[in-house]
């Protein structure tokens, strides 16, 4: 049974700033969870403050989309629509791990090259 969907302000403006091939992907999740709502599992946020209980989460690739489920209504509520890691924007995969290998490679401690090396045999 396929629920309705509404889709608030705020995550309406979210979805607008999404680059293209990523709200296209965000879209197409929304409309499959209109139609697997009434048999999927619905995975709850939990801690959080009274005015967002039971507010339910979706990922779709490096984004969730947060809403609520009102099965007896069948409607689907779309509150949020946001970056997993709130603070880091998706990155391009090819600079993240040169970066991070930079960094590793700057954070391992330099040997002398006067002292010897033990090896336990």
């Amino acid at each position: 049974m396929r629920y309705r969907v509404e889709i608030g302000r705020k995550a309406d403006a979210q979805l607008t700033e999404l680059d293209p091939a990523i709200g296209a992907s965000v879209e197409r999740k929304i409309q499959w969870l209109a139609e697997s709502a009434a048999v999927m599992v619905h995975w709850r946020l939990v801690g959080m403050p009274e005015d967002l209980a039971g507010l339910c989460k979706l990922r779709v690739g490096d984004y969730r989309v947060l809403y609520w489920n009102y099965p007896d209504q069948k409607l689907v509520r779309i509150y949020r629509i946001q970056h997993r890691l709130p603070g880091h924007p998706p990155r391009d995969y090819e600079s993240f791990a040169r970066e991070t290998a930079l960094k590793w490679q700057a954070e391992q401690p330099v040997r002398p090259s006067n002292r010897p090396v033990l090896i336990n045999s």
